[in-house]
């Protein structure tokens, strides 16, 4: 909204230099624009300002962007992390723990049956 009220102050100012330049092309009798100071009119006043107000608004968009886009990014990498790190639990240390348990017991019955000690 903000983007538009400076953007449009802007064209205010651009179509009001506009105009009186077509006059004075045309060769219609000089219109003098109101000043605002002893070297700015108003319309150019009104560019210059629509044009600067928008530029600030770049830069604050820009930095509030940035700022967000980072968070986000720390958000999505914990939460990458946190499923990476789950995955990784439920498919290669659990499956692998598993194996090394039951190669354990294997060794374990292998022995007594080589030892001649009866199962329990």
């Amino acid at each position: 909204m903000a983007r538009l009220v400076a953007e449009s102050i802007a064209v205010v100012g651009l179509a009001w230099l506009g105009l009186l330049a077509t006059a004075e092309w045309l060769g219609l009798p000089r219109l003098s624009p109101p000043t605002l100071t002893e070297r700015l009119s108003w319309p150019a006043a009104l560019l210059l300002a629509g044009v600067a107000l928008r530029v600030l608004l770049g830069l604050l968009t820009r930095r509030l962007l940035r700022i967000s886009a980072r968070r986000a990014r720390i958000r999505t990498e914990r939460q990458l992390r946190s499923r990476l790190t789950e995955l990784v639990e439920q498919e290669l240390v659990a499956p692998y723990t598993a194996e090394v348990a039951a190669t354990a017991r294997l060794r374990e019955v292998l022995e007594r049956l080589v030892s001649g000690r009866p199962s329990r």
